[in-house]
């Protein structure tokens, strides 16, 4: 009955009067009630709104032809709980969602830890430094910026998992995933205690950022509506940093060097035995006797030689000795 199939569609042009669909519907009604007028300004308006609707384009040009004008209409069918593709594809979805906030989470412990460190705090601080009481606001700004961007992007992620995750459970509650493969079950498993998680995190990172950053900027008079001019227009909040020359270097004395006390034992010797230390001539050691010198010690040359016998530097005269405190050299003289 196309006049009860017009009053209807009149009345749904009340809630949806920008309804391509309908309104090729109602052009449909008003070609069987032979308005042709009204028709044709109702499949003009479709094609408008919706230019790919491919029945409202046919019927129009067969309207114009003065044909037959065919209904073209295949109802859809509304899956209220969806099927078996619908929760792979949601699961799928789920799992892109929990890979971009695990991301976006990282991002935002980078800068959040890049801000303690503008205040000389946290793992990231150059050393220990004293506490910082003025805003350091061209460092601190984008930093500021950019941690705050990555907590909402994640909070809005969070939202979106949060969908993905009720209609998971939806669907497995009432065993419409038991059909699914082993794998699909077990992401649905999987993104129950993965939703739950991610409701802590978003806990944890809100009360990181004001437990962990939101004093220190307070303390520094870093305010959020500073920091966001400072955003706004970095130039204008550039701190000029003064060069300064580079501190003199401070030159340390050398060392003295340490003094060793070592032994030369000539008792089993008739003569008189020179000592030369590094060529410099130290002392001597009587016939029969075992004496104590001292010089600088470490890395030396030693010649013990009798006077008149040798020069030092002759073969098997002089050694390379390490002189350190009680270090002794005794020597052998045939009998």
């Amino acid at each position: 009955d196309h006049d009860t199939a017009i009053k209807q569609l009149d009345r749904t042009f009340a809630t949806w009067p920008n309804d391509a669909q309908l309104l090729y519907l109602s052009g449909i009604a008003h070609t069987l009630a032979d308005d042709r007028k009204t028709a044709r300004e109702r499949f003009a308006r479709a094609i408008a709104l919706d230019p790919a609707l491919a029945s409202a384009r046919t019927a129009l040009a067969q309207l114009d032809a003065g044909g037959a004008v065919p209904l073209v209409f295949t109802p859809e069918l509304v899956r209220p709980w969806g099927d078996a593709k619908a929760i792979v594809t949601v699961l799928d979805r789920y799992a892109g969602t929990a890979r971009t906030m695990a991301t976006t989470r990282a991002s935002f412990q980078t800068q959040f830890l890049k801000l303690l460190a503008a205040f000389g705090k946290g793992p990231l601080a150059p050393g220990k430094n004293p506490q910082v009481r003025t805003c350091p606001i061209d460092r601190v700004a984008p930093l500021w910026s950019m941690a705050q961007t990555e907590l909402r992007r994640y909070e809005r992620l969070g939202g979106e998992l949060e969908v993905s995750a009720r209609f998971i459970a939806r669907h497995d509650e009432i065993g419409a995933t038991a059909a699914l493969l082993p794998n699909a079950r077990t992401q649905v498993t999987a993104a129950g205690k993965g939703f739950r998680t991610a409701l802590a995190d978003v806990g944890e990172l809100r009360a990181e950022w004001m437990r962990g950053v939101v004093p220190e900027l307070r303390f520094a008079g870093c305010s959020d509506k500073l920091l966001a001019a400072a955003v706004a227009d970095p130039e204008r909040y550039r701190i000029i940093q003064t060069d300064k020359p580079d501190p003199k270097p401070q030159v340390q004395p050398p060392r003295p060097k340490a003094r060793a006390t070592f032994y030369v034992d000539n008792t089993a010797c008739p003569d008189v035995v020179d000592v030369w230390v590094d060529g410099t001539l130290l002392g001597q050691v009587a016939p029969r006797r075992r004496s104590a010198l001292v010089t600088d010690g470490g890395e030396r040359t030693l010649c013990l030689i009798s006077p008149g016998a040798a020069q030092c530097g002759d073969r098997g005269t002089v050694r390379q000795v390490y002189l350190h405190d009680g270090w002794t050299a005794t020597l052998h003289c045939p009998k």
